[in-house]
């Protein structure tokens, strides 16, 4: 099977809690293999805490990296911000050596999550982003069956 890998963007005053908060609104309890984000978010306390919780590490990206990754839903005032008009879609991605999401974006409580799943279980799931968004809460339990 392959990795769970969840892309999360969130402002500078963001608690662990919420980034707990959103990754299991995207994937609900299945395991998180890598939880990736900007790289300059990496070692902040939020991320470090969020990553222990969820038993998993924490990856960055540059802003460039992120960039060069197409994504379903850019953000104009993410680029304006960040540099980049992606960061939890294209964190996902790349986290899973270029799979596509399985869940796109999706915002709880200011948190910004996605989801691919790098190696095989990608193909277990079927298709985009685009087909997968039609109802978060069968995406996770797809999610969670593909990962077990």
């Amino acid at each position: 099977m392959g990795e769970l890998c969840v892309g999360v963007g969130a402002g500078s005053r963001v608690r662990a809690g919420e980034i707990v908060a959103a990754v299991r609104a995207v994937c609900g309890d299945a395991p998180v293999s890598i939880l990736a984000t900007l790289d300059r978010k990496v070692s902040q306390p939020a991320f470090v805490e969020a990553a222990e919780i969820l038993g998993t590490r924490v990856v960055g990206y540059t802003p460039r990296e992120l960039a060069a990754v197409p994504v379903p839903n850019p953000a104009g005032a993410i680029t304006a911000a960040v540099g980049t008009p992606s960061v939890a879609e294209a964190a996902a991605i790349l986290a899973a050596g270029g799979a596509p999401l399985v869940v796109a974006k999706t915002v709880t409580n200011g948190v910004t999550a996605a989801a691919s799943i790098g190696g095989t279980a990608a193909a277990s799931i079927g298709g985009t982003a685009a087909d997968s968004i039609g109802g978060t809460a069968a995406v996770a339990r797809s999610v969670s069956e593909s990962v077990e």
